[in-house]
Formats: C-alpha cells, structure tokens, sequence
C-alpha cells in the first residue's frame, strides 16, 4: 500500500516510450515523403534526414514524458488506470464488466519482447482499455489474473506476473491450405483483368500513365482483401483454457483471443463454390464485447477456422455453442421458403431456410456461397418483423434477430406470412426462456 492507502500504481514498460515514438515518428515520416518530396529533393537529403532525427528524438520525449505518467493498478475487483501529461485522465475498469481481454503483439514490440494488452468493455462510447506496453510474459500473466478476477473465481494463488497455464491443443490452419484458400477467391481472380487493362488499351489508344495508375490501384485494392486476411490469419491455432478456446495468429502483429462459449452471438459457416471440390469450410464468429464498427477487420467477427474440412470445422463449432445445443444441432428442422418467393430470390429461394431448436435459431441462405448461421437464443438483442409491399403483395415476410455490437442480423427472408410471425413467437419466448434460466444459475 502506497501512503494514502492505495495499491502502489505499477509502471509500464520502461521500452514502451521507444516503441511509441517509433509509431509517430513512423506515421509523421511517411506523411512528409508522401506530400513533400519536392521539398526534400530542394532542401537536399542530409537536411532531411536531420530533420528526421529531431522529430525521432521529441517523439521519444514526449512518449517518455507521457509513460512516466501512465500506470495501472488492481484494487479488489477494479482495473485503475492513469495516463496524461497535461490532463490527466483515471478510468476505473470494473471487471465484472469486461468481455474480453486480448494481448496484441506488433511487429516492434515483438521484437523488444514486449505485447499490448487490450479490454473490451460492456457499455459506453469508449469500450476499450489499453495498457501498451508491457513484457510479453507480464501481459500473459496479467490476463489470466484479470480473466479470472472477471469470472468471480477468487485469484489467491495468482499473481499479475505468473506465466499463462497450458493450453490443449485443438486446431492449426495448414498454411498451404491457408495460401490456396485465398487464391480461390473472386478477389484474387479480378487482379489479373485489372493488370490486363493497361495492356488492352496500349493496343488500342497507347498506354498512358492515367491508365497505369488507375489499374494499379484498383489492383492493389483488391489484391489488398486476400493479402491482409493472410497476413492476419497466418499461423492460425485453437486451443482449450481453463477460461475457454484460445486464438491466436497473426504474421506481422500477433494477436492472442480467449473466446468463451457464452460470449458467442453468432457462427457463420461458409462453403466457397471454389472450395467445394476439397470440401473447405470457413467458420467465423460474432462475439460479444466488440464492436462491429471498431476494428471490425481485426475481431469484430473473427475466424474460428479460417479453412479446414467440414468434420475439423464442425467439432469447433460444437465448441462453441451453449452446453446441450449441439445435440440440438444434429435435430433442428430447416423450413424452406415457399415457391412465390423465386420472384424475390430468382436464384437463392431454394437455399433459403431457417429453424429453431431450443437454444439456437438457425438460418440456411446462398447461392454461390452457401452459408449457415447460428444464434444462440441468449444473445439476442432484439427482434423484428419485416414486410415491404412486395412481399405483402406475395403473402412473404421477413424475421431480423438483432445482436449487440452493430453485428449483422441474423435474417430469416421471404418465408411466408403466417409462418415467419410463428417464428417470431416462437423466438421471443425461447429468448425469454434461456435469459430466465442464465439468470437463475
């Protein structure tokens, strides 16, 4: 205890002002080449590359300054922490409250042996809590205290520094599979017709820079889908916790998840048309604590399998549900759309269905990509009927069950009047029934 009673605030790392002040001066570095080169090429190199070092050396000023008065501590059940120069600013993390809490490792702080550690939480505008940087065995231990705090397990045998406990190993994506996978996408397939365009016009009105650079870039759009879900799925591996699965990957930035089956919202399974022939599967899921909006490329809805067969995908997904619904699963009944909705869906209508089981409300839907999704009962957040003219005009209607975080609805569309009314019932006393008992145990 510190003189007025409180926990002593503990520091971060002493390298965090380093790889802080590498980040601005990276980020200010590339600003400057890109909107004055001609100032550079007039001012010369060496006067440049002065400049750089001056801002190099108040970058890491200012992030030092900035670290000595930044720190966190853990009283009870709460997260404290301190940061400011100017104002300084305390935010207090109740930890019954957090939904998740990640360790992220970037390229430089790899390298420095450090990591990020990142809390997602319920409620607020700001939901996420940041304590950059720390040593990489400081965060591991850091989360498993802090997950275990939040979980109402008392911690008495563990300290904020202890290593993370064992893992058993469940699933690793083949990075063969991984690189083919991402080949047989329609963005990999556009790239050459983008590249070709200049070609087809050097023959036609002769090649001009405007046309280089115009399918160039768009090239490099697409090209950029495939290429940064590599590098973000790269080495991706499952394993079981204590806590839940565990997921990490990454190429560049690591990137370490602890997933528990009742933070699951949603499972999207997805069958490619040009991963049929090898029977791949993708699996992602919508889980609760990110926000959909907020680094939604990163985990908003991340990958559980990134690729695999069906049978490999199918034992993570029975992971993931509610205890019991996976028995569910195997007995759910899909109702098919009925014939007027081909006005509608022309060439998915007879892919389109959905069912309810007790604790899941599952829908079937895709043509090229057919694709099946999975919410659990408990975590719905609302649900809607639908009917525009048209389908009023076809006896159709639409049933939207909304999730928490801006996550795309589950949609059951164009089954017919009476029917989707009886599966919106339906559906609002099963999601009464599951919260009734969660809050009973």
């Amino acid at each position: 205890m510190s003189g007025d009673g409180l926990v002593p605030l503990r520091r971060l790392h002493p390298l965090t002002p380093l790889v802080r002040g590498a980040k601005v001066l990276g980020a200010l570095t590339a600003l400057g080449v890109v909107r004055s080169w001609q100032t550079i090429q007039q001012v010369g190199f060496g006067f440049a590359f002065a400049g750089v070092a001056v801002l190099a050396v108040a970058a890491i000023a200012v992030s030092w300054i900035g670290w000595r008065f930044t720190g966190y501590r853990i009283t009870g059940r709460e997260l404290q922490i301190q940061a400011g120069i100017l104002s300084r600013r305390h935010r207090t993390v109740p930890l019954e409250r957090v939904q998740a809490i990640d360790v992220v490792r970037p390229v430089l702080a790899r390298l420095l042996g450090l990591a990020e550690l990142r809390l997602e939480v319920v409620g607020g505008n700001d939901t996420e809590a940041r304590l950059s940087y720390l040593s990489a065995g400081e965060a591991a231990g850091l989360r498993e205290y802090l997950l275990s705090l939040a979980s109402g397990v008392p911690a008495t045998q563990l300290t904020p520094d202890q290593a993370a406990p064992a893992e058993q190993p469940l699933f690793r994506v083949d990075p063969g599979q991984l690189v083919l996978s991402q080949l047989l996408t329609p963005y990999t397939f556009a790239v050459p017709f983008l590249l070709a365009w200049p070609a087809v016009t050097l023959f036609t009105d002769g090649i001009s820079i405007a046309s280089l650079f115009g399918a160039g870039s768009a090239a490099v759009g697409v090209a950029a889908v495939p290429v940064r879900r590599l590098l973000r799925e790269w080495g991706h591996a499952v394993s079981a916790t204590p806590q839940g699965l565990r997921i990490r990957g990454g190429l560049l930035e690591k990137r370490t998840q602890t997933v528990t089956p009742g933070r699951v919202q949603a499972i999207r399974i997805q069958r490619p048309l040009l991963w049929r022939p090898f029977g791949w599967v993708r699996v992602d899921i919508d889980v609760a604590g990110y926000h959909a909006g907020h680094r939604a490329e990163e985990q908003a809805s991340g990958a559980l399998v990134p690729v695999a067969d069906a049978s490999t995908a199918d034992a993570l997904v029975r992971q993931m549900l509610p205890p019991g619904a996976a028995a569910e699963l195997d007995a759910v009944t899909l109702v098919a759309v009925p014939p007027a909705a081909r006005w509608l869906a022309p060439f998915a209508h007879r892919y389109l269905a959905a069912g309810i089981t007790a604790q899941l409300f599952v829908t079937r839907s895709g043509w090229l990509i057919p694709q099946h999704r999975i919410a659990v009962h408990a975590r719905i957040q609302s649900l809607r009927f639908g009917q525009g003219p048209i389908q009023r005009r076809l006896g159709l209607g639409t049933v939207h069950a909304d999730l928490a975080g801006g996550h795309s609805p589950v949609i059951a569309p164009f089954q017919q009047t009476r029917t989707a009314l009886a599966l919106l019932s339906l559906l609002v006393a099963r999601t009464r029934e599951t919260r009734r008992l969660a809050a009973s145990r």
